[in-house]
């Protein structure tokens, strides 16, 4: 190599018979995410339909614990007996029937919105993907595994269909539901409220963790799927020279070796990626606990502290924030 040559970027890797080569990384996340987006753009009636959808949906998600709460407050205690207001508990529920009916159809649009995007704009890359290796010169075909190329075809190119089938709404609809939970929340009682976001920083704290150790992980497991894909494809391929030089059993070892690697950081992957969901529901509880407790204990006082701190809390708007609490969690 040159000196004035550009340096291989990436991780190093040796295929049967080849050099070392290396894998390319992004040089430009936000050139990738920007020429990602344009291929979403290519379909912008059916992006903008998901993007409705998401808001519909988070709408409505939103709405429901309110009503609960309102369904809850019918229920009146005084110092004789409970008594429920029958006629505003009914419309309550008829308006929690609507709601929930509403938002499953409105689920299932979504659904087939982000299926026919993500197959959309996973047929368009994949196409100018395999124009773009046909013209590529000898010397790349020559220095990169051709496994790899098809794993790059394949592999990644159905992680970024599943990325925008599953994440991407997922990602509309949490913006839009915790944005709309603070909003609702600082409504109801904004000393609850601070009281519910005060385990964001937390939980902010654990993601950035997680998320280094989960990003280093996947990307080695893409790697050597890569890597592993390479060897399959050359050695079956050249499978009648690999017997002609008695080459069999350094083949079976090194497959038997990529293979082993590949699943250690498999299981290294799996498990700080299943880490994620179980942790994000300690700090949730811990945020669903401190609720239960101050707003119970203000609930309970509230002839006194409760109105020097904030509002009335009562029983309704407790049950409110608990349902609140937990959709601003999870997003």
């Amino acid at each position: 190599m040159n000196s004035n040559d550009k340096k291989p970027v990436g991780l190093p890797r040796r295929g049967p018979g080849r050099d070392l080569v290396f894998i390319e990384k992004p040089k430009n996340a936000k050139k990738s995410i920007s020429r990602l987006m344009g291929y979403i753009g290519n379909n912008k009636y059916l992006f903008l339909g998901l993007i409705v959808m998401g808001l519909i949906i988070s709408l409505l998600e939103l709405l429901g614990p309110y009503f609960q709460g309102e369904a809850i407050g019918t229920l009146v205690l005084t110092s004789s007996k409970p008594y429920v207001e029958l006629s505003k508990l009914l419309l309550y529920i008829y308006i929690l029937i609507i709601i929930y009916a509403c938002t499953s159809v409105f689920n299932y649009i979504q659904s087939l919105f982000s299926a026919h995007l993500s197959q959309k704009t996973v047929y368009k890359m994949r196409n100018d993907l395999f124009q773009h290796i046909v013209r590529l010169p000898v010397n790349y075909t020559d220095t990169h595994q051709h496994g790899d190329i098809m794993s790059r075809m394949t592999n990644d190119v159905d992680k970024i269909s599943n990325t925008i089938s599953t994440s991407f709404s997922s990602l509309v609809s949490g913006i839009i539901t915790v944005i709309g939970v603070i909003f609702i929340m600082l409504y109801l009682n904004w000393f609850l409220c601070l009281v519910s976001i005060s385990t964001i920083f937390l939980s902010f704290f654990m993601i950035r963790i997680l998320s280094k150790k989960m990003r280093l992980y996947f990307k080695k497991q893409q790697t050597l799927l890569g890597e592993l894909n390479g060897h399959c494809e050359e050695s079956i391929v050249g499978y009648k020279t690999v017997q002609a030089y008695n080459q069999e059993e350094n083949v079976k070892n090194e497959f038997n070796e990529t293979s082993d690697r590949l699943r250690k950081v498999g299981v290294k992957a799996q498990i700080w990626g299943s880490i994620m969901g179980p942790l994000m529901n300690i700090i949730s509880n811990i945020s669903f606990l401190l609720i239960c407790s101050i707003g119970g204990y203000l609930a309970t006082v509230k002839s006194t502290l409760g109105c020097i701190f904030t509002s009335y809390v009562t029983i309704a708007m407790l049950s409110q924030f608990i349902q609140y609490s937990k959709k601003f969690g999870r997003p």
